[in-house]
């Protein structure tokens, strides 16, 4: 065939491929099938010629009442050959089998059918059983229930309010709401409100709900709140002391003011200087009043202590000239140091009334709002007369306190042992005092005893409008002989101002047997065998160590002082293993101490000292620079020189140190010394350039490290 038939040919085999490639597919017929949902899912799209089918076993498409589901009749349609494989294999729940030709023998597959089955009645069952998990973790079980309910006042008069707080833990899910009907008998409900709060700390879950009522009692008296029951659980029951109306007030409050302050002290009766005095500061303002931007002044006094006494309280109530009221309550505790007379100056109140700032006001330069009127109101002078000390107390310091208590502690764990230190926490306790007032405790001289007291902690607080003063003292204590050592007992006197008498605190006297000092053979011995009682001073039920350290050591047994088997073992590996690391630590030593081989000085050759000659006779400063370097490695090849200033000391010649300095300067110099004259330079370098002799104690020491700056370093030829 030649070649022009050749080319024909395969435009003809080209030709036609392209015909049939662009001939149009034959249509399909039609066919009755549901239509596919359209899911982003590769489908699996098989070719005409080698068609594929679906096998089920039995010819069933499902057995189990799938079939009327449009996407399973279309996926197990015997004439569907586009079908999804992830609908089929995953969503099904079963194994598709796609295969050629006739089917073949198929595995039954009914247990994977009734697994998906179960596994779907879990997917079911899982979110109920979180649920339930959910509500017994955040919600307890009623029997853990808490009920708590308070008052913010427990004595008011008729036509004012009072705030109770009833508050539950747990049991939430049972709690629907409040019975307050018992209540309605003797108070008026005026506002009620609730609020519920869940906190998860570390993995503990903690519910609380709280309902916020304000009541106004109905008549004079001591009336009673009833318990609540919530979940099971009650809260105690409450008393209120309900006295008549106040006297008739003065008359420009009479007259109906809009704001004023009222100062009183709480006792009628003088109290005692430096004693507790009770203030209360009462500020009322009409209840339809739109006041804004309002403050009241803290008292100022001279010579006294000032510390308020919990948070405001508020509450309304409606005074004799018929005004309702909403009453800020605030309460101060005043500790007079010095004089017979308290002087408490005027509580000045100011704020706005009505309007408001405008939105267009510059919040920083325009403090005041653009509409409104200033509102001012001042209290009156207050004085109160003071009592001084007691003539009948006779304790060295005065303390007038409501009540006053001493009581000691001891850390556990202690040895009533001589050398051993012994800590003793002392503890004081007062009402109606500051921290700062209770005296120093435990100063005494103990005999055969060192006494070491640390710093002492000091808290106030306030305990239901009264001062809380707690005091903590920790003494060191080191027995110096063995024996009966006595602690001797702590007196304080105080002044009791409910009952005009003194009072004493009284911490008794304390005796401990104390123990000659252990020796280290009877440490060991009492550590290893733990039946041998101890005399420890262990805080028994009272915090006292008596009862134990009274107790005698009885003699060690010998088998007490046999140490066991493995800590002999143990000790001989820890002998061993030093023993060879000090084998090893001499061999070394001993390497290092054996002279080791020199280095050969490498002499020069006649060819370095050539190539110095040439470059200076040709007067190149850089050439003869490198040239004299290279000579200096060949010299000394372990250390050669860095630089012409190392090898000048090393050649130890003061006319090459200065040689090599000009020349140094003639490179590195901007101006330089005119030109250079390489031939003299050369002729005075020759005599000198060969290095110098060795001492003698050159190679005593070979291995020692050079000198760090070699420069510096000089030696004798």
């Amino acid at each position: 065939m030649s070649r022009r038939q050749v080319k024909r040919h395969k435009k003809q085999q080209k030709k036609q491929s392209l015909t049939r490639r662009s001939r149009p597919r034959r249509k399909q017929e039609p066919r009755q099938r549901p239509r596919l949902r359209k899911t982003p899912q590769k489908r699996l799209r098989l070719p005409r010629k080698t068609r594929k089918t679906l096998w089920m076993p039995g010819n069933r498409p499902l057995s189990n009442g799938c079939a009327g589901s449009r996407t399973i009749r279309a996926g197990f349609c015997e004439k569907n050959f586009s079908i999804n494989t992830r609908t089929a294999k995953n969503v099904l729940g079963i194994n598709a089998i796609i295969s050629r030709g006739n089917p073949p023998e198929l595995k039954p597959f009914f247990h994977l059918t009734q697994e998906s089955i179960a596994m779907r009645r879990l997917l079911y069952l899982c979110p109920l059983l979180f649920l339930m998990l959910g509500l017994s973790g955040v919600f307890p079980a009623s029997g853990q229930a808490e009920v708590r309910a308070w008052v913010d006042r427990e004595s008011l008069s008729l036509d004012e309010t009072v705030r109770l707080i009833v508050e539950v833990d747990g049991a939430i899910n049972q709690v629907f709401g409040l019975d307050t009907s018992r209540l309605e008998n003797d108070f008026a409900i005026l506002n009620q409100s609730s609020s519920s709060n869940i906190q998860i700390v570390n993995g503990s879950t903690s519910a609380t709900k709280t309902w916020t009522l304000e009541l106004e009692p109905k008549k004079i008296g001591r009336l009673t709140i009833p318990p609540f029951t919530l979940g099971g659980k009650s809260s105690p029951a409450l008393e209120l002391t309900v006295t008549a109306q106040p006297t008739p007030l003065p008359g420009k409050i009479m007259d109906g003011a809009e704001v004023f302050v009222e100062v009183t002290p709480e006792s009628e009766t003088p109290p005692y200087i430096q004693s507790q005095i009770t203030l209360g500061v009462k500020l009322y303002i009409k209840k339809t009043l739109p006041l804004y931007e309002a403050s009241l002044e803290e008292p100022r006094l001279e010579k006294a202590a000032l510390i308020k006494l919990g948070d405001d309280r508020s509450y309304h109530k409606k005074l004799n000239n018929g005004v309702d009221y909403q009453v800020i309550e605030r309460t101060y505790a005043i500790l007079a140091e010095e004089g017979t007379t308290l002087t408490i100056p005027p509580l000045l109140f100011q704020g706005y009334v009505g309007g408001g700032r405008s939105p267009l006001s510059d919040p920083f330069l325009n403090r005041l709002p653009n509409q409104g009127r200033r509102l001012r109101a001042r209290s009156q002078e207050l004085k109160i007369n003071l009592l001084p000390r007691a003539a009948e107390f006779t304790g060295s310091v005065w303390l007038p306190a409501r009540e006053l208590t001493i009581q000691e502690n001891w850390e556990e764990n202690q040895t009533c042992r001589v050398g051993e230190p012994l800590t003793r926490i002392l503890r004081i306790e007062a009402l109606g005092l500051s921290a700062e007032q209770l005296p120093q405790i435990g100063t005494a001289d103990i005999s055969h005893c060192r006494r070491y007291p640390d710093q002492p902690e000091l808290q106030t607080s306030a305990d239901n409008l009264q001062l809380h003063a707690v005091k903590t003292q920790a003494i060191a204590l080191i027995p110096t002989q063995p024996g009966l050592l006595i602690l001797p007992e702590i007196k304080i006197d105080w002044w009791d101002v409910k009952n005009l008498c003194q009072r004493q605190a009284v911490l008794p006297e304390r005796r401990l047997q104390i123990l000659p000092p252990d020796t280290a053979s009877s440490e060991s011995a009492t550590k290893s065998t733990p039946s041998i009682p101890q005399a420890d001073c262990d805080v028994d039920q009272h915090n006292t160590p008596e009862s134990r350290c009274e107790k005698v050591v009885p003699p060690p047994s010998p088998a007490a002082f046999k140490t066991p088997r493995y800590w002999q073992g143990v000790s001989l590996g820890l002998a061993l293993i030093w023993l060879a690391t000090l084998f090893l630590w001499q061999r070394e030593r001993r390497q290092a101490e054996k002279p080791r081989p020199a280095a050969e000085k490498k002499a020069p050759t006649s060819e370095d000292r050539s190539r110095i000659k040439a470059a200076a006779l040709a007067d190149d400063p850089k050439a003869v620079y490198q040239a004299l370097l290279d000579w200096g490695r060949a010299t000394w090849p372990q250390s050669p020189p860095c630089n012409l200033r190392e090898l000048a000391t090393r050649l130890s010649h003061p006319e090459i140190e200065k040689d090599f300095a000009e020349l140094e300067k003639e490179l590195f110099s901007a101006t330089g010394n005119g030109p250079w004259a390489g031939e003299i330079f050369w002729h005075k370098l020759e005599k000198n350039l060969r290095p110098r002799p060795s001492s003698p104690n050159a190679h005593k020491n070979p291995a020692r490290l050079p000198p760090l700056y070699p420069g510096t370093t000089t030696e004798k030829t």
